[in-house]
């Protein structure tokens, strides 16, 4: 007999794949992990920007920055695929065009204000994205979920 979480998961899942978001959700979770995969160093000097058709693209304090993790590339996206556990990062792009003054906030509370100016979901939209959260009973967890798909959906009309 499956536990309570297996059977969420396995919701979550299916409901993911059946509305096209999965891959959207786990390019959104590179994000996340940007900092565990590549170091606090790293990870100080850098900043994700967005994530789009499997493509990472990634602002650097430098120009030099850039170009040495331009090397680094092909182990980082490995190390991002294998948690992600699937091929979900497939290039990195990187800039050295340093930071705003937004360096402080946070990526997800940055990310947010960019989906401001995005396409306002319909009503459609609004009901798949909350039947996919309304079992997660972890109110973190549930947010993130809903505001993940969101961005998908929102980038996926843009982009229409």
């Amino acid at each position: 007999m499956k536990s309570g979480f297996s059977f969420l998961g396995d919701l979550l899942k299916g409901g993911l794949e059946r509305t096209g978001l999965k891959g959207a959700v786990r390019e959104r979770e590179a994000i996340l992990i940007w900092p565990e995969i590549v170091g606090a160093k790293t990870a100080s000097v850098t900043r994700v920007e967005s994530v789009r058709e499997g493509i990472l693209y990634v602002n650097c304090r430098d120009s030099m920055w850039a170009q040495e993790l331009h090397f680094l590339r092909p182990i980082i996206i490995e190390k991002l695929n294998e948690r992600l556990g699937k091929n979900v990062i497939k290039e990195i792009r990187l800039a050295g065009r340093g930071f705003s003054k937004r360096t402080g906030q946070k990526e997800e509370d940055r990310l947010e204000k960019k989906e401001d100016y995005s396409p306002s979901l319909g009503q459609k939209d609004i009901e798949i994205i909350d039947k996919a959260v309304r079992k997660v009973e972890d109110p973190d967890l549930a947010a993130k979920i809903k505001r993940a798909l969101q961005s998908s959906r929102k980038l996926k009309k843009k982009h229409e």
